[in-house]
C-alpha cells in the first residue's frame, strides 16, 4: 500500500493506492469516515486501487470553508490528477462517497466506466435538516 499526499484547488490530499492490473478503482468513503475503511479490499484485489481522504477527513486537509458536494468531487478530481490518474476509471462510493462518486463522474465524464453506488443518502428537506441538526449536536 502507498499513501501519498497530493495537492488541490482547496488543500493537501491523502491517499492510499495499491498497484494492479486493469482499469483502476476509485473507493470513496462514507462521511464521517476515511480511506482507511477501504485497506483490506485494497488488500484483496488485483487491480489498481485508489482510496483517498475526503478533504477534511482522515489525513487530508481540512478545507479552508464549508464546502458543497460540487467541491468536494472537484477536490478529490485533482487529487487524482496529481497522482498521475489518466484513462478510464470505474468509482465505488458508500453512503455519502456514492453522491460524491456521481458529481466525480459528471466532472470527467467518459473517463469513468461505471459507478458503483452503495447506501445512497437520499433524505427529504425535513430529514436533511434532522441530519444536520443531530451532527451539529455532537461534539468533535
Amino acid at each position: 500500500m502507498q499513501r501519498r499526499i497530493y495537492p488541490t484547488r482547496f488543500g493537501q490530499m491523502h491517499l492510499r493506492s495499491n498497484d494492479g492490473k486493469g482499469v483502476p478503482l476509485v473507493l470513496l468513503h462514507m462521511s464521517p469516515r476515511s480511506g482507511a475503511m477501504w485497506e483490506l479490499l485494497q488488500e484483496k484485489l488485483t487491480r489498481p486501487t485508489h482510496a483517498p481522504d475526503r478533504l477534511g477527513y482522515g489525513f487530508s486537509d481540512a478545507p479552508p470553508w464549508a464546502l458543497s458536494l460540487e467541491q468536494y468531487a472537484q477536490g478529490t478530481v485533482d487529487g487524482l490528477k496529481a497522482a498521475g490518474m489518466k484513462g478510464d476509471i470505474d468509482i465505488l462510493g458508500m453512503h455519502t462517497g456514492s453522491m460524491e462518486a456521481i458529481e466525480v463522474a459528471h466532472q470527467i465524464g467518459a473517463h469513468v466506466r461505471r459507478i458503483i453506488a452503495v447506501g445512497m443518502p437520499l433524505f427529504s428537506a425535513e430529514e436533511q435538516q434532522r441530519r444536520v441538526e443531530m451532527y451539529s449536536e455532537q461534539p468533535l
